[in-house]
């Protein structure tokens, strides 16, 4: 309640003496917050029968990274313990999530949740302090709270199978066969199709159809596995799926493109015609509103890098006919903004850089390589 400022001190003070006043025998009584509140409120102290703080360093305000979690974790502990020497202390919440955006230094995977519960584990049977660690099981409801992160808490999935494990290696994606399966298939079809066809006429030619469509499906298959991770509800499931449908046939034309091979053009459908240069503004656009939010917004946004970084290269590589000049005033909006992120996010936030480094290519291909190609 302190940390939404919902009550003041004084105020949960007047609540646990009602409750204790109303209690028909005596148990013990607490109040649970982040542990700053409990250092800037000390005189709830006397009002409760022990202390509990909540303690997780990817949520603080100043996000801690893996490498030093648990040094923090204990520090804290004890300072809390210092200053409320004449009550025990219950560190009620602590944990670290395993998917979802990153936090400056604090990158949520698999692998970093798993140490950091088993190290913790390991410090707070040292130091003799009483925990309870978060959460049994992933919540994907909390999804629509918190984004990603906030159903990726659990040591189990949703579906009960165990995710963090104690002892024994851990293996961060254990679905990548699948998904480099899938990337296989698909980054074969670019060439495939283009050898049934007989339009390879150089080792140029099949060089990029093998390479390109194998880069372009690994973001593909990327992109799917970020859908299948993040969408909960039927908007996210229908964005998310939309734009993986356009980004499908967005690459096989940017391939197709980048080979030197013919690029037909869809459409039109409900008047819109999908070619290059319509597909290229959809892109930038689809950015500059995705980047607006992370801009304005991000406590729980993610940096799905994979949705853009084929079109961005592949667009980046091609000569198109210059665009309108709302298109380049669009781009113009979509640089600003992704600088604007990475001064937010702070230097340690690899994801905001390539997220940055991404949106950049994309504006540029429309701003830059396009005046290249009117003067030639």
């Amino acid at each position: 309640m302190l940390l939404r400022g919902e009550q003041t001190p004084a105020g949960i003070a007047r609540y646990t003496a009602e409750l204790r006043a109303g209690l028909a025998q005596p148990l013990p009584i607490t109040y649970a917050d982040v542990w700053e509140f409990w250092v800037k409120a000390p005189e709830l102290a006397a009002s409760v029968d022990f202390v509990t703080i909540h303690l997780l360093p990817y949520w603080e305000d100043d996000p801690t990274p893996i490498d030093t979690a648990i040094r923090h974790v204990m520090s804290v502990w004890q300072l809390v313990s210092n200053e409320f020497s004449d009550k025990p202390i219950l560190i009620g919440e602590v944990g670290w999530p395993s998917a979802g955006r990153r936090r400056e230094g604090a990158e949520p995977t698999l692998v970093n949740e798993t140490r950091f519960v088993r190290e913790f584990m390991a410090a707070a049977e040292a130091a003799g302090a009483n925990y309870n660690l978060i959460e049994a099981f992933d919540q994907p409801w909390k999804r629509d709270l918190e984004g990603t992160v906030g159903g990726a808490w659990g040591f189990f999935d949703a579906d009960r199978a165990e995710k963090v494990f104690t002892k024994g290696p851990v293996v961060e994606w254990p679905d990548a066969p699948l998904w480099i399966g899938l990337a296989v298939v698909f980054g074969l079809l670019p060439l495939a199709w283009a050898l049934v066809r007989r339009e390879t006429k150089t080792a140029a030619t099949v060089a990029v159809l093998g390479l390109g469509g194998f880069a372009a499906a690994a973001s593909l298959s990327i992109q799917a596995r970020h859908m299948v991770i993040a969408s909960r509800t039927f908007d996210e499931w229908a964005i998310n799926a939309g734009w993986l449908a356009i980004s499908l046939v967005g690459a096989w034309m940017l391939v197709r493109a980048v080979a030197g091979l013919t690029v037909p053009v869809v459409g039109p459908v409900r008047g819109v015609v999908l070619s290059l240069p319509n597909l290229r503004f959809a892109a930038v656009a689809a950015m500059t509103v995705a980047t607006l939010g992370l801009l304005f917004n991000a406590r729980y946004r993610d940096f799905p890098v994979s949705m853009f970084i084929a079109m961005a290269v592949g667009f980046g590589l091609l000569r198109l006919p210059p665009p309108p000049r709302e298109q380049k005033a669009v781009a113009l909006l979509l640089g600003a903004a992704a600088l604007g992120v990475l001064i937010n996010e702070g230097w340690m936030n690899t994801h905001a850089w390539v997220w940055c480094a991404t949106a950049w290519v994309l504006a540029a291909a429309v701003l830059v390589r396009k005046r290249r190609a009117e003067a030639a």
